[in-house]
């Protein structure tokens, strides 16, 4: 049963490999994320919401802005940054 096993993921390893796999698992979950929004703000008005974001005072949303930043800072990487191999982490910790 090893051998076969072994022999499978080397096969795996040559014919596919890790890489493909992590592209194809990724544009699974882009297109499944994408058909969830697209149901989920079917009914959905734009009209009402830009009017309600015109409404508010730029200040808070640049507020809202950093708070974002801020929680998605703790303790990860900036948004689009290789998770190895980088000399530094968005907010260092002592």
């Amino acid at each position: 049963m090893h051998r076969l096993l072994t022999t499978l993921g080397r096969g795996f390893k040559e014919k596919i490999g890790w890489k493909r796999l992590g592209i194809v698992a990724s544009l699974l979950i882009i297109v499944f994320a994408i058909t969830t929004l697209v149901r989920t703000l079917k009914g959905v008005d734009t009209a009402v919401i830009l009017v309600a974001l015109t409404e508010i005072a730029p200040h808070r949303i640049a507020l809202a802005a950093l708070c974002v930043v801020g929680a998605s800072c703790s303790g990860s990487a900036w948004p689009g940054t290789p998770t190895r191999r980088r000399p530094w982490t968005c907010c260092r910790r002592p």
